[in-house]
């Protein structure tokens, strides 16, 4: 209890003290004098409460210390009927357009490094690797535009996919990671998130992965990353599903629908540089083509042995076609068998080797031989085709 809440309690004891006279004397003289008291009293206590309210103070008859009383006094008003708030702080900050900052979740730095100039100009004139084709220029865009996504987003992976609507798979094309357990394999179609964006041609977002969920929801990791949000989106050509933006993010809610909207954009960029590239290298393409054939059956080639023309075939399919992996099937008159001669296997999956005898009889291979006609199957692993031998070992599809 503070110090004016006394005063006014001893200030109003005063009547009641008053009253009980009343009660205890039987003088009519004191009685009178008592009664007259109590109301001078009264009138007096009510006399100070109005000046109080007109005149703004506090304190009755004395003054307030000011350490003990810190309220302020009421601002005076035109009637006594209205009130008026006051607010401690009257400037209040507001953002407006002026001086709204968008935060794109990336952290910035202001000041400037004395070799910006420099660094600047080492990304900005980024040369092409020496020998690069155009699949391979595509590629060093795509690898330059998933960078700015992922720095973007704070995206812990960023990843493209490319999808074959045939064997119904998606493979890994490029991606920015901070992890090196993204899987470089092939990938059916499931039940996991790429799966869905296939399957219903349309974007998905996920911004509470449970840790339990992980490995049936993200698949395209060896395992499980601690992931918690993911946003994909399609990527259409001619009207066709051909490809799969995906990021994602150990923080949950780490995306919203406008990731969406603006990997979007990135897809309708990405889908010019493809149609751009069609466009401007199919010339080209043809050249190369005709050039591979050459190296063949060129009149300037005289092959002196196998050997040379074993190492040169390789380099000239590569114009023809995109192959993954190369096997030379020679017939060795001395055993009077078929034999695998040179095998190579771009991927990290498990291939035949070379001096595997082929089986004439239940496999592609010996299909074509046997027949003297050629043998594509767009799909191997669908009917359980044996390419070369019923012991061969791979798997690669």
């Amino acid at each position: 209890m503070d110090r004016r809440q006394r005063k006014r309690i001893l200030i109003f004891l005063v009547v009641p003290v008053l009253a009980a006279i009343l009660f205890i004397t039987d003088d009519t003289t004191i009685r009178i004098i008592t009664l007259a008291l109590i109301i001078i009293y009264v009138a007096f206590i009510i006399f100070l409460r109005d000046s109080v309210r007109f005149s703004g103070g506090y304190s009755i008859g004395e003054k307030e210390d000011s350490d003990t009383d810190s309220h302020p006094a009421e601002p005076s008003t035109d009637f006594e009927e209205s009130f008026k708030i006051v607010s401690k702080q009257k400037d209040v900050d507001v953002i407006t357009d002026e001086t709204y900052s968008p935060d794109y979740g990336v952290s910035k730095t202001t000041l400037k490094p004395p070799d910006l100039k420099e660094r600047f100009e080492e990304i900005a004139k980024e040369e092409l690797p020496p020998g690069v084709g155009h699949d391979e220029q595509f590629t060093f865009a795509l690898e330059k535009m998933l960078t700015v996504v992922a720095e973007s987003y704070n995206a812990h992976t960023a990843v493209f996919f490319w999808y074959n609507k045939k064997k119904e798979k998606l493979a890994v094309e490029k991606f920015i990671s901070g992890s090196d357990q993204l899987s470089k394999r092939k990938f059916d179609l499931e039940d996991d998130i790429l799966s869905k964006i296939v399957q219903k041609g349309e974007p998905e977002l996920l911004t509470d992965i449970p840790p339990a969920a992980e490995a049936d929801v993200i698949r395209y990791y060896d395992s499980p990353q601690g992931i918690r949000s993911f946003a994909g989106v399609p990527l259409f050509f001619n009207d066709d599903l051909v490809a799969i933006i995906a990021l994602d993010s150990k923080v949950g809610d780490a995306f919203g629908i406008e990731t969406i909207y603006a990997l979007g954009r990135f897809v309708r960029l990405i889908t010019m540089l493809i149609l751009i590239f069609e466009e401007k290298h199919s010339d080209s393409i043809s050249q190369q083509r005709l050039q591979g054939l050459l190296k063949i059956i060129g009149p300037d080639n005289d092959f002196e042995s196998e050997e040379k023309m074993m190492a040169m075939l390789p380099d000239a399919l590569k114009m023809l076609l995109n192959w993954d992996a190369f096997v030379y099937v020679y017939y060795d008159p001395l055993e009077k068998l078929f034999k695998t001669e040179k095998v190579i296997n771009n991927t990290s999956l498990k291939y035949i080797g070379e001096s595997l005898q082929i089986d004439l009889s239940g496999t592609l291979v010996g299909k074509s031989i046997s027949t003297g006609i050629p043998v594509k199957i767009d799909n191997t692993s669908a009917g359980g085709y044996v390419r070369f031998s019923k012991v061969e070992d791979s798997s690669f599809d």
